[in-house]
């Protein structure tokens, strides 16, 4: 089967778009704004030289954006309000609290951690700039 890859262009034409709207909201601390400043600028420095890219050059830019991905789940487990960062993390406790017993402590810790992740990127508007691309 010979199944196309997702357009990286349009994929990060609509990273770019909500890093930008994320990046505007009046309730995102500055420090994490100034964090995400390089990001937005990578991403637009990515777009511009994955426009032709082909083989293993967009899969470089395709890796590249899962260490971007990464950098921006730092910034927020590090420069979010510290409340925020408390309420996110037993949001993911509550709703993981089913799986508890079956989870043993590296996978719960690794849950637990995903989960932190997700509730602080709603909180803020930032998504994820590597999902669905590969």
């Amino acid at each position: 089967e010979n199944r196309r890859r997702p357009s990286l262009t349009r994929h990060l034409d609509r990273a770019i778009e909500r890093l930008t709207r994320a990046m505007a909201r009046v309730d995102l601390p500055e420090n994490l704004r100034t964090a995400l400043e390089p990001v937005l600028q990578e991403l637009v420095d990515a777009r511009a030289a994955g426009k032709n890219a082909r083989g293993a050059a967009r899969d470089a830019i395709v890796s590249r954006l899962q260490a971007i991905d990464e950098q921006i789940a730092g910034a927020l487990h590090s420069l979010a309000p510290q409340d925020a960062r408390d309420a996110a993390r037993l949001e993911a406790e509550s709703e993981l609290a089913a799986y508890r017993t079956r989870l043993t402590g590296d996978a719960w810790n690794r849950a637990l951690s995903i989960n932190t992740d997700r509730i602080l990127r709603e909180r803020y508007g930032v998504v994820s700039v590597f999902h669905h691309l590969g």
